[in-house]
């Protein structure tokens, strides 16, 4: 390159940036690779008022054409967070990375007793999602990192806290009112991060998600459209429905800066209305031989999950021990789970009574007789005599032990066994009658909460004595004789 040709590149270079650094020109790169330069409309054309071009028509799609899913009831995705829950409570969940696809196997085990199931695993992301929800609504608890050694860091094990027990008393509708506050509040974009077509950031997303949800209100609820011309449609209506700048990295890159960008929003659109609006219910989604996935916007108005008069059976009972759910509500499903396998949920739930789900319910405190007099009250009249017999059967083969801790307190000669006795008993702890051969007191503790060390109740007993003078001194194992004698 000649001199004086490498001195006008340096002034086009400096040129350049300048222009760069004050805004008026924006560089890119095609796909090529070449680099280009974008003008803005309002530099390019000063005092020139943009026209806004009239959108085109929306053309609904024939009704007959549309191959619509089976119905579900108003609160799956309550319903199916439930099924989840209950598995963790019985079985435990294995290792989860937030945004990315959790264990298939597990997902494979789950998904027939999903109402949002797939053919084989539920859709990319669906159980993700749940666990997020779960997470922040406060019934999951993902805190103590890895379970195991050499995991990826960002792992972590769901368990279920404690507040399932007001979750369960919740009806659906409820259940449903606060997983949908939980869902609109998220910072990130829970439900489309597995889904991998396209990464965004510095997106609005709480935003984003209240604005769609408006924007879908003004839409005919008879008419089925298709998915990417309502995601186009919404997106060239709103521009800025992501935000006013976010950045995009997909594989479907276009050339044109304002055609790109309309792109990302519709794909956004599009994966939103494919997975938390339809898995809420706010859209349904069907498929159009010739046009691909369909949408149409769900009722404004739907009926309640909850049935206004709950039907004085509330569930029967077969002789093989099969029970069909015709009432379902948290509670009852809760219940039914923690004795019974889950075997489906359409067009009805149905659980199966069997030697291993009644084990698990006796192995977490149940009896028998429980479990018979839920069933008893719950359906109407009593059990058929064939399946109490099994039943009986099945408990008769679980030889459990019942395990209960228990302290001995033996007093100095000189101190008096009965005020010990007293104190520790109007604090609420149990004192056998009669003393050990020592003289010892034998208390048998409470049991601990889930979420409290297992010295807790201990330190409790110990707690008592010093508020009444003494000084509790744990005995210490007698020394082996370094010789061994």
């Amino acid at each position: 390159m000649s001199p004086d040709a490498a001195r006008a590149d340096a002034r086009n270079q400096a040129a350049l940036s300048e222009l760069e650094s004050a805004l008026l020109v924006v560089h890119t790169y095609r796909r090529d690779g070449s680099r280009w330069l974008f003008v803005p409309r309002e530099i390019a054309h000063p005092g020139e008022v943009a026209t806004t071009l009239p959108l085109r028509p929306l053309q609904p799609l024939a009704e007959g054409t549309i191959d619509a899913p089976e119905p579900v009831h108003p609160a799956a995705l309550a319903w199916d967070l439930l099924t989840v829950l209950r598995e963790i409570t019985e079985r435990g969940a294995p290792l989860w990375v937030p945004g990315d696809p959790i264990s298939r196997a597990w997902q494979r085990r789950l998904n027939g007793g999903l109402w949002r199931g797939g053919e084989d695993v539920p859709p990319r992301g669906y159980l993700g999602f749940l666990l997020h929800l779960g997470t922040d609504a406060g019934i999951l608890d993902t805190a103590d990192g890895p379970a195991v050694p050499g995991a990826d860091k960002g792992g972590v094990r769901p368990s279920v806290t404690s507040r399932i027990r007001a979750w369960r008393r919740l009806s659906f509708d409820e259940q449903m009112e606060r997983l949908r506050e939980v869902w609109l509040d998220q910072e990130q974009w829970i439900e489309g991060r597995e889904r991998e077509e396209i990464d965004v950031w510095g997106a609005d997303w709480r935003g984003f998600r209240h604005r769609l949800v408006t924007e879908l209100e003004r839409f005919d609820t008879s008419e089925w459209l298709a998915l990417d011309d309502l995601a186009t449609r919404l997106a060239e209506a709103n521009p800025t429905l992501i935000g006013p700048t976010f950045t995009a990295s997909s594989a479907r890159s276009g050339g044109d800066h304002d055609d790109h960008r309309t792109a990302t929003i519709a794909r956004v659109i599009a994966v939103e209305l494919e997975t938390a609006a339809a898995w809420f219910g706010i859209v349904a989604l069907g498929v159009d031989p010739g046009k691909g996935v369909a949408v149409r916007i769900a009722e404004r108005d739907r009926p309640s999950s909850e049935t206004a008069d709950e039907p004085e059976t509330v569930l029967s009972v077969s002789n093989e021990g099969m029970v069909a759910l015709h009432s379902p509500t948290p509670l009852h499903i809760w219940s039914l789970s923690a004795f019974a396998d889950a075997e489906g949920v359409k067009p009805e739930a149905r659980f199966q009574l069997r030697p291993g789900s009644v084990g698990r319910a006796l192995g977490a405190g149940f009896d028998l007789d429980q479990i018979v007099q839920y069933l008893t009250r719950q359906s109407g009249e009593p059990l058929p005599d064939s399946l109490l017999k099994t039943l009986r059967e099945w408990t008769v083969g679980y030889r459990r032990v019942r395990l209960r801790r228990a302290i001995v307190l033996t007093p100095d000669a000189d101190l008096a066994p009965g005020e010990i006795r007293a104190a520790l008993e109007t604090a609420g702890l149990e004192v056998l009658d009669g003393e050990e051969p020592e003289g010892g007191l034998i208390v048998i503790l409470p049991a601990s909460a889930r979420q409290s060390p297992p010295s807790a109740p201990e330190e409790q007993a110990l707690a008592v004595l010093r508020a009444n003078g003494y000084a509790g001194q744990w005995e210490q194992p007698p020394r082996l004789d370094p010789a061994g004698s």
